[in-house]
């Protein structure tokens, strides 16, 4: 019997179907779905809506963290500036009046609990020094009827307090001075407020050459 050379369309179709996805071309080398259509045309699948939409919305939550993490280092690096200001400013002013102090002749201005808010000291060379604050929180020095700003148009005072101890003329003890200051910054989103404290004694150096 011979065989026959016509083959039914059905057979096609189902050899088709029945063969590899790789081989038919519906799935490509890198694993990406194709699809095809009623005409035969094959192409790859296109993202969807949803996807889209997920995508998006994980890109923003991500962009909004990154941002906010930004944003706070910068106000990190800003605040430590503005400490570091203070802390320049507060330490050359509590060594000058202490290097003063330590020198000079504090008399007759006690002050136990600490409510005092000028001190005068007689230095040795400079003579008669005040030191005070403004109402505007400046702290300044006065000598010889000539008052200078020690404090950095940066910060501003907020407390300046002196205790002051064995200061009587007939006390027999050695004057102690205690300098208590609030120091905080002008400008800037976050106000930082520092407190300084430290005690001088005086050994009225005039009064000891003399002796």
């Amino acid at each position: 019997m011979k065989k026959s050379i016509f083959h039914s369309p059905y057979s096609k179709r189902a050899d088709h179907s029945e063969r590899d996805p790789q081989q038919a071309g519906l799935v490509s080398r890198s694993g990406t779905r194709r699809r095809e259509d009623e005409r035969g045309i094959v192409g790859e699948q296109g993202f969807t809506i949803v996807e889209v939409l997920v995508t998006s919305l994980v890109f923003s939550i991500m962009t909004v963290a990154v941002s906010g993490i930004f944003i706070q280092i910068i106000n990190d690096e800003r605040r430590a500036f503005a400490a570091q200001a203070i802390q320049e400013n507060g330490q050359f002013i509590m060594e000058l009046m202490s290097r003063e102090i330590r020198v000079s002749k504090v008399q007759d201005q006690d002050s136990s609990n600490c409510t005092a808010t000028t001190l005068t000291i007689v230095h040795p060379v400079n003579g008669a020094v005040t030191y005070s604050l403004t109402a505007g929180g400046v702290l300044q020095r006065a000598v010889g009827g000539v008052t200078t700003d020690l404090s950095a148009s940066t910060v501003s005072f907020s407390r300046l307090n002196f205790c002051v101890t064995g200061s009587g003329t007939s006390d027999n003890k050695q004057p102690r001075v205690a300098i208590l200051t609030s120091m905080r910054n002008k400008s800037g989103k976050q106000i930082i407020t520092f407190d300084f404290q430290t005690t001088v004694s005086s050994r009225d150096v005039q009064s000891e050459f003399e002796n």
